[in-house]
């Protein structure tokens, strides 16, 4: 067997894999007895027709495609040993000489990134303040948050809340109770409030309603109903004094240590999202410069995850990306289509912070896997429930992967403010954000 190898572009390398006469002739000597097994051949019984008459009855080039079925696995594995290829992903046959058999592989390759002299990228940081405005905006969220409600003996106004029974018109069954605050609760029937604001306790009214198209409930999604209202308290809102809320919040010794605290919350809020913003510009200039190829597959892949995501979402509503695809008119493939350039810019930014943790010689270890696991199973509902979740393999790759993100993202920032450290001269284990390929296994060809 003789093997050529040459370097194509999107990080591919054809395997041209050129097979001698006899190893054919004993592959096609060895498909022919299963052809003869399977099929019914006249004047022979099932295995015993010679090699030649098999031959005759399918024809060569039959026997021969049949033997390549087996043969094919066997030379491209032995071909990547040979020569000393460690393909990224499932290998594709583009090629077939029959007579001599000659095979063509393409075999995908590592991507490869060139980030440039990434670390000399610097930003402005923007300076973030909290107004006085900010923190007396604070304090009345406060104020509302530990308010009672007052019944009181007046009309509903806006900000008022309101208990109220109602029915439909055509419809059996007892009244259903809601309440609602008037023009703060947002999951409420779109124009209802505006009818409630006026009425008193006790108090009943008639009117029309029309649902909206996207209402929860499709039988009245667009319907217009009659509907009949009776108010049965009407409710105001009693705001504690500016001086009780140190003791409702918590352990502060006057007004002005509440402030200082809603004040450090704020600043600190603002300068985690000043951060955030750093963090997605820095990316994207890095991205934008980076000199990226990768196989083809990859980016196939990464719509095909855009898709899956797509189809998650809409489940959960109810439908799937097929329903979707057909209330639009759209072909499937003219949608892959359409996703592929938001694809494209996902996978070169996994490519980058995949090469930054290189680069940084940034890793994940174990015990902090189990402590994010530990943390995060401890403030859920249901920490047992959650930590026999984290000791499945997959959900700890996926945390370790989000883990190890925080850290390159966490890094870029530190670059781009010029307070990186700096780099160790030790090797560091090899770290990777982008999953592995799905599907086959890395030796294998398609």
């Amino acid at each position: 067997m003789k093997v050529a190898t040459k370097r194509l572009e999107n990080c591919q390398t054809e395997m041209i894999i050129e097979v001698e006469p006899e190893r054919v002739e004993e592959a096609m000597r060895k498909a022919a007895r299963a052809i003869s097994q399977q099929a019914k051949i006249p004047g022979f019984r099932p295995g015993k027709a010679p090699y030649h008459v098999v031959l005759q009855t399918f024809g060569r080039q039959t026997v021969l495609e049949e033997a390549l079925e087996d043969l094919g696995q066997e030379l491209y594995s032995q071909a990547l040993d040979e020569a000393r290829i460690d393909p990224y992903g499932p290998g594709k046959l583009v090629n077939i000489q029959w007579e001599p058999l000659v095979l063509t592989f393409h075999v995908p390759m590592p991507p490869e990134i060139d980030l440039g002299d990434y670390r000399r990228l610097r930003l402005d940081v923007p300076p973030v303040e909290v107004t006085d405005e900010e923190v007396e905006k604070e304090l009345e969220e406060a104020r509302k948050a530990h308010a009672v409600w007052i019944p009181v003996d007046r009309e509903a106004q806006t900000g008022d809340q309101v208990v109220f029974q109602f029915t439909f018109a055509d419809e059996e069954g007892s009244p259903e109770t809601s309440e609602t605050v008037l023009g703060e609760d947002s999951t409420l029937l779109p124009g209802l409030a505006e009818k409630l604001v006026g009425m008193r306790a006790g108090e009943t009214r008639a009117f029309e309603v029309t649902f909206p198209e996207d209402w929860g409930n499709e039988e009245l999604a667009g319907q217009t109903r009659t509907m009949t209202v009776t108010v049965q308290e009407v409710k105001e809102r009693e705001l504690p004094d500016l001086d009780e809320l140190p003791a409702l919040m918590g352990d502060f010794q006057d007004l002005e240590a509440l402030k200082a605290h809603f004040r450090s919350r704020l600043l600190q809020a603002k300068e985690k999202e000043r951060d955030r913003e750093l963090i997605d510009k820095a990316l994207t200039i890095l991205t934008e410069q980076a000199k990226i190829s990768y196989p083809d597959f990859m980016l196939e892949d990464a719509v095909d995850d855009i898709l899956a995501d797509h189809d998650s979402i809409l489940r959960r509503q109810g439908f799937t990306l097929d329903d979707y695809l057909r209330v639009l008119h759209i072909e499937r493939e003219a949608y892959r289509q359409q996703q592929k350039p938001e694809a494209e810019q996902r996978l070169r930014r996994t490519l980058v912070l995949t090469k930054l943790a290189e680069l940084e010689k940034l890793a994940v270890e174990d015990q902090e896997v189990q402590a994010e696991a530990d943390a995060q199973a401890q403030s859920s509902g249901n920490p047992e429930m959650m930590r026999q979740l984290y000791q499945m393999p997959e959900v700890r790759r996926y945390l370790r992967n989000q883990l190890l993100v925080e850290k390159v993202q966490q890094r870029v920032l530190e670059i781009v403010t010029g307070r990186a450290p700096e780099l160790p001269a030790e090797e560091h284990a090899e770290t990777t954000i982008a999953e592995e390929p799905s599907g086959e296994p890395a030796g294998g060809a398609e």
